[in-house]
């Protein structure tokens, strides 16, 4: 039982939080080519449905230019991601999509995101005993979708929304005790990270919290779908995938402004600063990937319950993750649910509540997007995300530390 919280100032810095986010969402309009009626004619989600449609056929996508074929299926014939750099999974999950005409898969794709990402709000929000009358849930729903980070997703028909809806999902199902549940619970977490790598630590919380067995329904969710692409397009599809398209993945990490990641921020410093990389792409983005493991040591002594290390997981992920792009942001949205939760059992809740508020009006403007100016407000602009996500990971170590309201 979640005990009784009634401050008259949630009421206002609720309607503070959506009002300063869709003023955030209308100042970032014009910036992302809001003017654009049919987004799909040139964005992610046109790669992501002709791999799609390549493995529907039976064909290794990893070998196929999709220059050509962007024109032959209504997409804009000037995409320049020539390669597909969708995971087997994702490739897998974009097959029955592939089936519907490029701007119906494209609603339909958008419709999910977007249900899922308030479907996994409202299982947080009733999860953490936050807002629960109507209006409140209603306008947190709507804060979620106002921000930088969700409109990049939706302009680029990405998937983050949809696994963090999985996540969310999962999460409910991991924190009941018996039954079958928590296993399927952790089986779609395993399906999920196998769509974007980066989120592959989401097993050590698996581990942590349900022990090897945990860790095995994970596995066998992460693997369940590179075992269908292997069916459908063999082994070497797979192996060309891990040598040629992870090595064009690291380059493209770092051929656009924009990453907010923490190799990202640092590869693109250096070539401001030093003219050049003094360190490699892949030693600066190997050593990022690898301070996961010295968190996962320090998480596994610390007493934290199941959906802190779940939130603490995914801005570590995002934060050392090769690349951490604005459309990443909405894998975040839970762990402010999780804060939001905090501040309401907290002494100086309005105070707690602002401070939420900030960061997350923050988080939404890092995308570091001024690549123009003197040197210093190049650096200056493409560290805010990481600084960001950084704080947001702290306010989450401080925040596990309380008396735990979700512990099995």
């Amino acid at each position: 039982m979640h005990p009784e919280y009634r401050d008259p100032s949630v009421k206002k810095i609720q309607i503070g939080f959506v009002i300063s986010i869709v003023v955030l969402f209308l100042g970032w309009l014009p910036k992302l080519g809001a003017d654009r009626v049919f987004w799909y004619l040139d964005n992610d989600f046109a790669h992501y449905y002709l791999t799609g449609a390549l493995v529907r056929r039976g064909v290794n996508p990893y070998v196929v230019n999709l220059s050509p074929l962007y024109g032959e299926n209504e997409f804009s014939p000037t995409r320049d991601i020539p390669q597909p750099s969708a995971p087997p999974p994702l490739a897998v999950l974009m097959v029955p999509f592939s089936v519907l005409s490029p701007f119906e898969s494209f609603c339909v794709w958008t419709a999910v995101q977007v249900g899922a990402l308030l479907l996994g709000v409202v299982l947080l929000l009733k999860t953490c005993g936050v807002a629960r009358t109507t209006r409140g849930t209603l306008l947190l729903m709507l804060a979620s979708l106002a921000p930088l980070g969700m409109f990049a997703h939706l302009r680029y028909g990405q998937t983050q929304a949809l696994m963090f809806g999985s996540v969310a999902v999962g999460l409910v199902l991991l924190l009941r005790v018996q039954g079958w549940a928590w296993r399927f619970g952790a089986f779609l977490w395993g399906v999920s990270a196998s769509l974007k790598l980066f989120t592959a630590p989401l097993g050590w919380v698996a581990l942590r919290h349900r022990g090897w067995e945990g860790l095995c329904w994970f596995v066998l969710g992460f693997l369940s779908l590179w075992g269908i692409f292997w069916g459908q397009c063999g082994w070497d599809a797979i192996r060309i995938f891990f040598l040629s398209t992870l090595p064009y993945l690291r380059e493209l990490s770092v051929a656009f402004h924009g990453n907010i990641s923490l190799s990202g921020a640092f590869t693109y410093s250096q070539r401001v600063l030093a003219g050049r990389d003094v360190l490699s792409v892949s030693l600066v983005q190997t050593i990022s990937v690898l301070l996961v493991l010295p968190f996962l040591l320090w998480e596994r002594k610390e007493r934290t319950d199941l959906v802190a290390s779940t939130m603490m997981v995914l801005a570590v992920s995002c934060l050392l993750s090769p690349t951490a792009w604005p459309h990443y942001l909405p894998l975040l949205t839970g762990g402010f649910i999780y804060l939001l939760a905090k501040a309401q059992r907290s002494a100086q809740p309005e105070a707690s509540h602002v401070v939420t508020l900030v960061l997350y009006v923050c988080t939404g403007v890092a995308m570091g997007y001024i690549s123009r100016g003197d040197m210093m407000t190049q650096v200056v602009s493409i560290w805010w995300g990481p600084m960001c996500i950084i704080a947001l990971f702290g306010l989450l170590c401080e925040a596990r530390r309380e008396s735990g309201f979700f512990r099995r």
